[in-house]
Parts: structure tokens; sequence; C-alpha cells
């Protein structure tokens, strides 16, 4: 800790305090002086060289010659000056007297007055009765014209900002559309995944496992197409995000989707062709024939709606959802793995029965609709996924 000590020519001096008591040299004049904290009046006084000042005698002189000098010119009063303030004390007086008079007027006055207004509080209350209903119809109509106002003023709402469009966004907005047409894919696949599980019930429970009829129909005539719907929601949802901005890096996934997809149609064209015994007569080569081109087509599938989710997660990366990036797969990969599991049930079937007994035909019916509520709850999430993906879009588009 320093202080701030005066050196003996008045020089400020920064010491520090453990050092007081000892030599202190002052950097501007150099001196010498002894550094202590209680330091004399004298050396915080001003120097006087270069001053005259006048002796204090002589001041005292001159201080009692103007003492002097207004008593010599100080003359005795007149009587005429006493006179003058006399006089005009009377009128004040006076004045006082009268105002004591005019306050007392008004007081012996009040009373009819007070009647006068009685009288007039009463013709001003007639007045008020007759103008009552008069202002009462004037309040209610300004009423309901703040009404409508305030109505108009609701009805009123703040213009949306309108949107700057830049080339990205309108990339965004037809990336969202297409995402659009991906959630409907989703709905589809969800009333495959039941109409499946409904086939494998009638297949079970209804059916003769040896001459099935029920299963096979359900399988056919709406597992099918909803299936052939799917793949084509799929393929327009990729045809639409080729808009997407460059820097999303996904046009190698939607062109495996489209590759994959439109293979599913041509094994399908293959599939029609074998029905009618086109590329084959032999009954034997054609069920193999049938099975290969069916196995086919599913391995088609699941490239095709893995090559999407792969080019949506890349769609996340873009749009700042890192958390999410990884769920689409992770979902699509749980829905190709229940589907799995009920074919697999399917084809278990026959040997359960023949080794165990027909009432196993209960268990796998149960099991095969449990397996199919796992599979719509993964596309739900699914579902959630895109429209949360397509928040994020609009909200960039209005915002950004």
């Amino acid at each position: 800790m320093n202080v701030r000590l005066l050196c003996p020519d008045g020089h400020p001096v920064v010491f520090p305090v453990a050092r007081l008591g000892d030599t202190a040299i002052c950097p501007h004049c150099y001196v010498g002086f002894i550094a202590e904290l209680a330091v004399d009046p004298c050396q915080h006084a001003r120097s006087g060289a270069g001053k005259s000042r006048r002796a204090r005698d002589e001041d005292d002189d001159d201080e009692d010659e103007e003492e002097d000098q207004p008593r010599k010119k100080a003359k005795p009063p007149t009587q005429k000056d006493d006179e003058k303030p006399r006089k005009k004390s009377a009128p004040r007086k006076d004045d006082d007297d009268d105002e004591e008079e005019d306050d007392e007027k008004p007081r012996k006055k009040a009373k009819p007055r007070q009647i006068d207004d009685d009288d007039d509080d009463d013709d001003d209350d007639d007045e008020e009765e007759e103008e009552t209903p008069k202002k009462k119809a004037r309040a209610k109509k300004s009423n309901s014209k703040d009404e409508d106002e305030d109505d108009d003023e609701g009805d009123d709402k703040p213009e949306p900002e309108p949107i700057e469009w830049t080339p990205r966004k309108r990339q965004l907005l037809v990336c969202s559309n297409g995402l659009v047409s991906l959630i409907v894919a989703n709905y589809i696949l969800m009333g495959f995944v039941v109409f499946c599980s409904l086939a494998i019930d009638a297949f079970e429970i209804l059916d003769d496992w040896k001459r099935p009829f029920l299963g096979p129909l359900i399988l056919d005539w709406v597992c099918v197409p909803l299936f052939c719907f799917s793949v084509v929601a799929v393929i327009v949802s990729a045809c639409f995000n080729f808009k997407a901005p460059a820097k999303v890096e996904g046009k190698g996934a939607l062109i495996a989707t489209l590759v994959f997809g439109f293979l599913i149609f041509f094994l399908g064209f293959l599939v029609i062709l074998n029905y009618f015994e086109v590329l084959t007569s032999d009954a034997v080569r054609s069920e193999r024939f049938l099975q290969l081109l069916v196995g086919s087509a599913l391995v088609c599938f699941v490239l095709c709606l893995v090559s999407m989710m792969a080019f949506l997660s890349k769609l996340f990366a873009f749009m700042r959802l890192n958390m999410e990036a990884s769920q689409p797969i992770t979902n699509c990969g749980f829905y190709f793995l229940y589907l799995g599991l009920m074919l697999g049930l399917v084809y278990a079937s026959p040997l359960l029965k023949s080794n165990i007994g027909d009432w196993v035909c209960y268990i796998v019916a149960l099991l095969a609709d449990v397996i199919s509520g796992f599979a719509v709850y993964v596309l739900v999430l699914q579902i959630i996924l895109v429209n949360k993906v397509r928040f994020t879009i609009e909200k960039y588009i209005k915002e950004a």
C-alpha cells in the first residue's frame, strides 16, 4: 500500500507505507526529506514569494475607516420621517377592516344563496330527467359503434411479413412437398402391414393349410396393390427431392431409390408374364421362377426404401437436426425386421402344425398380430420424423 506525501517544495511523492520514517527523494526537484505521515501545516502552505500582501494593521485601519464613514454620514431621524410610516399604517388598518367587512357580508347573504342554489339544483334535476332518455340512446349508439370498431380491429390481424425468396428457399419448398409423398408412402405401408396380418390370420385360422383360399386372396388383391402404391409414392418423393440444395449431398441416394424402384415394377411385369405362362410352360419351373422374381422384388424394395431413408438422414443433417439424423435408417431396419419375422412365421407354420398340432395356428396368428403392431408403431415414428423436418424447413423459409 502506498501513500501520497508532499516534498518541502509542494511536489506530490508516492511512497510505500512500509518505509515511512525513511528518507524520500522527490522525483521533480530531487530534494531529500524524511517521509512522515503526520505532516506540519506549514508544509501545505503556499509559498509567499512574488506576492505582496498588505500588513494586517493596515487592513484593520481600513476597516475602521469604513465603519466610521457611515456613522458620520448617518443623519438623525426627523419628525417627518417618523410621521410618514404612521400615516401609511392607518390606511393599512382601514384596508384590513374593509376586508373583514367584505368577509362578513357574504356570510350574512349565505342563506338566500343556498335557497337559490337549491332551486337551481331542482331545475337541473328536472332537466336531467328529461334529457336522460336521450343521453341513454346516444350512449347506446356510441357503445354499439365502439363495439363495431373493436370487432373491426379484432378482424384486422397483422399481415404476415413477405417472404424473401431465395434459390435455396425455393429448393427446400419443393423438397418439403416431396416429403409429403413420403408420408403418404408410410401410411400405405401401414395398411400393407395390417392387411398382411389379416391374411396370415385368415390363412392360419379360417383356411385349410393344405388348400388355402382366403389368405392368398387378401394377399393378392389387397396387399400387393398397396405394396405397389407405396413404391410409387416413394419414387414420386425421390423425384421431388432432386430439387434439394446441392449441399445436402443426397443425389446418389435418390438415384439408387429410383433405380431399385423401377426394378420392382420390371420384376412385377415379369411376374405377370410368368403367370400367363409366357416365359415358361413347365409348372415346376414356373413356380420356382415366381419365387425368384418375388424374392428379387422384395430385395429391391428393401434397397429402395433404405436409399430413401439415407437421403432423409442427410437432409436431417443439412437442417441441423443431427440428433435425429440416424433415426430414419434405424426405423426402416426395424420395419423390415418385423416383416421378415411375419414371413418366417408363414413358412414355419406348416412344420409346426405337422409336428405339434393344429392348435399352433392360434399362437402363430397372435404372434403375427403382435409383430404387425410393432411395425405400425415404427411407421408412426417415421411419419413424426418426416413431419419434424418439414416443420423445420417451413420455419427456415419464414424466418431466415
